[in-house]
């Protein structure tokens, strides 16, 4: 259980899911009203909304109310964030663990 429990908080996905979910937060209660840090600060959901397919695809969810210039936001793009986040972890964690094994990785020159 303690192995688990480390695991997951030294994981970079769990922290990146955090910081998404303390963003959805900020941008849902007002302290990001003109989307800067929910969409242009993520490279994904601002390559989306550059796109006219993506945005309206993005904006076709349900809408839900939030302290933000236009008042209301789709569900989709608070989705899409966190999923985007959760992706930028698990590469990180992916570098990390390929980094360990190389580092672990006995050379070429060592006798084993």
């Amino acid at each position: 259980m303690k192995k688990a429990l480390k695991l997951l908080i030294t994981s970079f996905t769990f922290w990146f899911a955090a910081l998404s979910l303390l963003i959805i937060w900020n941008h849902y209660s007002g302290g990001d009203s003109k989307s800067i840090v929910l969409i242009y600060f993520n490279v994904i959901l601002e390559s989306i909304s550059l796109n006219d397919a993506g945005r309206a695809l993005l904006n076709s969810g349900p809408e839900i109310s939030a302290k933000t210039i236009p008042g209301e936001i789709s569900v989709y793009w608070y989705v899409a964030h966190l999923l985007s986040f959760i992706l930028y972890g698990a590469v990180l964690d992916g570098i990390k663990a390929v980094v360990k094994l190389l580092l672990r990785a006995p050379s070429k020159g060592e006798a084993t």
